[in-house]
C-alpha cells in the first residue's frame, strides 16, 4: 500500500480517514508507559497429585455363603475435599482426571463416564432397604460421556483411567466426583484403585445400581439386606488433576537485564474497576503471578518503586485457555519503533503527531523519531510503516 499526496485536502482527507480506522484498533490494544514489554499468551498446564496410601479391591462377580452376584456397573464416588484438594485454587479450570490402580482381572475396554459437582456434601447415613437410591446429591452434572478407558492385560501398577473432559470450574469447595463404569457383559474384570486417606468420612463408595460395596466386610448389607450402617471409609482413589488457570504472570528486570528490588506490583480490573494490591509481590526471582482471573476482562499492570513507574494497560487473554504473560524491561531508555513523542507507548498520539509533522504544522523536533521507516525523510512511507505497527502487522 503505497500514499501518494496530490493536493493538501486530498492529504488532509486520507490522513483523517486512517486515523479514525486506526483509532479503533489502536483503543483495543495493549498501551505501555515506562520502559518496553512483551506480551504474549501461553497456557501453564498443571497437576494435583493425591497420592495412595493402601488399595482397595474392587469385584464384579462374588460368590459369598453360597450366594452368587455378578455386577457390570459400577459407580464410584469420590468425596474430595478443600484439604485434599489444597493447592487447587478457587477458580481453577478442571480438564481431566486419572485414577491410580491394578488390573487384577484380564485384557479389558471399560466404558467410562464422568461426574462432578461443587458440594457442601459431609456426610451421609443409608439404610440397607435403599441402596437402589443415590445418597449422593442428584445436582451432578456430566462432564464426560461414555470414554472408552483399556484395562492391558497384564498386572503392573499404572494408571486405570484416564479421563478428559471439557473443562469446569473449580468453586474452592469440596468436589464430589463420581466415575460410572460399565463393564464388557459377561466379563469377569477384577481390578484395584489406589486408596489415599481423606478427611472426611464417606469419602469413597463403590456402588452398583443396586448395592453399594466399599470392602469386604461392606458385603454384610447384601447378605443382610436389613442392616443399616454409614458410608465411612476415610479413603478415596488416588487421582492426579489436571487443570489450568487463567493467569496474569511475568517477569521484572532493569534495562541491562538485572534484577530489580523494593518494587511494588498493583494489578487492576478494568472491567470491573477493582485494583488488586495486597499478596500482590515481585519474587527474589524478579517473577510475579495473579492467579484465576477471569479470562473476559481487561487488566492494568503496574510496577511502581524509586525512580520507576511502569504501566500496562487494557491487557487482554489471548483466549479462554490461556495466560498473559508480560516480561517487562523498566525504566528501559531504548525506544521501539514508532515511539515519535517518546513516551514509552506506541499508539494513536504518535499517529497523531506524525499526520502534523507530513501536514507541516510541526517543527522538525520529531524529524528522527518520525523516520518510521528508517529511509529518506518523514513522508507518507513512514506513516504506512507506523499504521502497519499499530494493526500489528
Amino acid at each position: 500500500m503505497t500514499i501518494v499526496f496530490k493536493s493538501y485536502i486530498m492529504k488532509k482527507s486520507l490522513l483523517l480517514i486512517t486515523l479514525a480506522v486506526v483509532a479503533v484498533v489502536a483503543s483495543a490494544r495493549s498501551s505501555i508507559t515506562g520502559g518496553r514489554a512483551t506480551v504474549t499468551s501461553d497456557q501453564d498446564m498443571q497437576s494435583l497429585v493425591k497420592e495412595r496410601d493402601n488399595t482397595q479391591r474392587v469385584f464384579n462377580v462374588i460368590d459369598a455363603m453360597g450366594r452368587h452376584f455378578e455386577f457390570y456397573r459400577f459407580q464410584v464416588n469420590c468425596l474430595a475435599t478443600t484439604q485434599d484438594l489444597a493447592g487447587l485454587p478457587d477458580g481453577a479450570r478442571i480438564t481431566g482426571i486419572s485414577l491410580d490402580g491394578n488390573n487384577l482381572g484380564g485384557d479389558s475396554t471399560l466404558t467410562v463416564s464422568f461426574y462432578a459437582q461443587n458440594t457442601t456434601l459431609a456426610d451421609q447415613e443409608i439404610d440397607g432397604l435403599g441402596f437402589e437410591q443415590n445418597p449422593f446429591p442428584s445436582e451432578e452434572y456430566l462432564v464426560a460421556a461414555d470414554v472408552e478407558c483399556h484395562l492391558p492385560g497384564d498386572t503392573t501398577r499404572r494408571t486405570l483411567f484416564d479421563v478428559d473432559f471439557d473443562p469446569f470450574t473449580y468453586s474452592g469447595d469440596n468436589v464430589l466426583i463420581t466415575l460410572d463404569i460399565q463393564l464388557p457383559e459377561n466379563d469377569i474384570v477384577n481390578f484395584s484403585f489406589d486408596m489415599a486417606t481423606a478427611k472426611t468420612e464417606n469419602a469413597l463408595v463403590i456402588r452398583t445400581e443396586k448395592y453399594c460395596i466399599n470392602s469386604l466386610a461392606a458385603l454384610a448389607p447384601i447378605l443382610m439386606p436389613d442392616l443399616d450402617f454409614d458410608f465411612n471409609a476415610q479413603q478415596l482413589p488416588a487421582f492426579t488433576m489436571r487443570y489450568f488457570t487463567n493467569d496474569i504472570r511475568g517477569s521484572v528486570s532493569d534495562a541491562q537485564g538485572n534484577l530489580l528490588s523494593g518494587l511494588k506490583l498493583i494489578i487492576t480490573d478494568e472491567t470491573d474497576n477493582i485494583t488488586y494490591k495486597r499478596g500482590l509481590k515481585i519474587e527474589d526471582d524478579g517473577t510475579f503471578a495473579f492467579k484465576s482471573v477471569d479470562p473476559t476482562h481487561l487488566y492494568t499492570v503496574a510496577i511502581t518503586g524509586g525512580e520507576y513507574n511502569f504501566a500496562a494497560e487494557h491487557l487482554a487473554f489471548a483466549d479462554d485457555m490461556s495466560d498473559i504473560v508480560l516480561n517487562v524491561l523498566i525504566g528501559a531508555s531504548e525506544l521501539a519503533t514508532g515511539d515519535i513523542n517518546a513516551d514509552g507507548s506506541v499508539d494513536g498520539t504518535d499517529l497523531n503527531i506524525l499526520i502534523n509533522i507530513i501536514l507541516g504544522k510541526d517543527n522538525n523536533d520529531y524529524d528522527g523519531r518520525g523516520n518510521v521507516d528508517g529511509v529518506g525523510g518523514v513522508d507518507g512511507n513512514d506513516l504506512n510503516a507506523l499504521i502497519n505497527i499499530l494493526l500489528g502487522k
